[in-house]
């Protein structure tokens, strides 16, 4: 089925213009051109922009709706590993279902999950997590992250993951006994098994522990070849300037993506310090150094993070709020941290077509300061979701 938006105001355009969509093909045409369509829709001048993309999530873990009563990201840990005992593949199948439909409602068509595999259960876990894909695919591509420990079990664990159905590697090695250690250890395997890498780098703030210099130094000592993702990367807001462009250099000339998470970031980290600290990456400077930087929700709804409902709209306010992104031009250019960027993170070799959402506003600008209602997400130039929007007030000789 083939789609005409008709007057649409695209970001950055003047002008409204029109939109055909059939598959993957779209096409921006003058408002007095005429294009035949299967089905015609008046926007009459609402925005349109690329559909989003969420590049963190940990789909088995979300809606597991239990408090975190020690606190941080130990106590997160401890808390999710006794409810995990307990807690059945259904149980798992219905959050995970959950939350795709509110991603795909708030926008989203491209998202990275990262999965537990650190041991035998958890097999069965991306098992059950790639049926919840497959059933999804018409709506939105999902790509599963093996996230384990680097050592001989470990990484035995994470194999077999990878066997079943996970399309990268991932871990926190900052967490391990040996973080240095574990870094080389992860660039290996995922040479050895010939898949892209997306950890947990430096959730924490000691700035003498910075594991990002390592996987740098690991990936020219290894000549590793595939895609290298960095997650929360919250300990570089504590670096002095030149501490930040020695790391930053070397990230950029790699091509490595760095994912900020800022929501689960503020929750976990900085909370027993005096005065409060800010613990999440420093997305303006990494970006000033030339990195590729993208903005994810991390947990929703768990021990790990009470807060929160897969919009990325929302993610990317609250780290503009963070970053003191002010000014009009920077609020309008951090768009890109949850579009362009990171679907270049998620597939750098796709030239997406068709991949659009229809937002309730006007003006960009007024989107990003105020995220509005998704009205619609068309994936592949199919319309995958839509909503209805009724607003009634009362006549004016009411109010008095």
């Amino acid at each position: 089925m083939s789609y005409l938006l008709d007057n649409v105001q695209f970001a950055g355009d003047e002008n409204l213009c029109r939109l055909f969509l059939d598959g993957s093909l779209q096409k921006k045409v003058p408002l007095d051109q005429t294009i035949n369509s299967d089905e015609y829709w008046d926007l009459e001048g609402r925005l349109v922009l690329p559909a989003f993309v969420e590049l963190h999530t940990h789909l088995d873990k979300t809606y597991a709706q239990i408090d975190n009563s020690s606190g941080g990201l130990a106590g997160a840990i401890e808390a999710y590993r006794e409810y995990k005992s307990r807690r059945s593949l259904i149980d798992v199948e219905k959050a995970a279902t959950r939350a795709l439909f509110k991603a795909v409602s708030a926008g989203v068509t491209c998202l990275r999950s990262h999965v537990n595999a650190a041991g035998p259960e958890d097999v069965e876990l991306i098992n059950l997590l790639d049926e919840v894909r497959k059933r999804f695919a018409p709506m939105i591509d999902i790509q599963l992250v093996a996230m384990g420990s680097f050592g001989v079990a470990g990484e035995s664990y994470i194999a077999t993951c990878i066997e079943a159905g996970a399309d990268m590697i991932g871990g926190a090695p900052a967490l391990q006994e040996e973080p240095y250690t574990a870094v080389a250890r992860a660039v290996s395997l995922a040479a050895e098994l010939e898949v892209p890498l997306d950890l947990h780098i430096d959730e924490h703030l000691k700035a003498e522990v910075c594991t990002l210099a390592t996987l740098c130094d690991e990936i020219e000592k290894q000549n590793y070849e595939y895609c290298v993702t960095a997650s929360h990367c919250a300990s570089l807001s504590l670096f002095s300037d030149d501490q930040l462009f020695r790391v930053t250099d070397a990230v950029h000339r790699l091509g490595i993506n760095i994912v900020a998470l800022p929501v689960c970031n503020m929750v976990l980290l900085g909370g027993d310090t005096r005065p409060y600290v800010r613990g999440t990456a420093p997305v303006s400077k990494l970006m000033g150094a030339g990195a590729n930087v993208c903005i994810g929700s991390d947990n929703v709804r768990d021990p790990f993070n009470p807060f929160g409902g897969y919009d990325p709209l929302r993610s990317l306010q609250i780290s503009n709020i963070l970053e003191f992104q002010n000014s009009t031009e920077a609020i309008k250019s951090s768009l890109n941290l949850i579009t362009d960027n990171a679907r270049k993170a998620f597939d750098n070799d796709v030239v997406p077509g068709g991949d659009v959402v229809v937002l309730e506003s006007f003006d960009l600008l007024d989107a990003l300061c105020d995220p509005p209602f998704c009205l619609a997400t068309f994936k592949e130039g199919r319309r995958v979701f839509m909503r209805e929007v009724k607003e009634t007030w009362v006549s004016e000789h009411t109010i008095k």
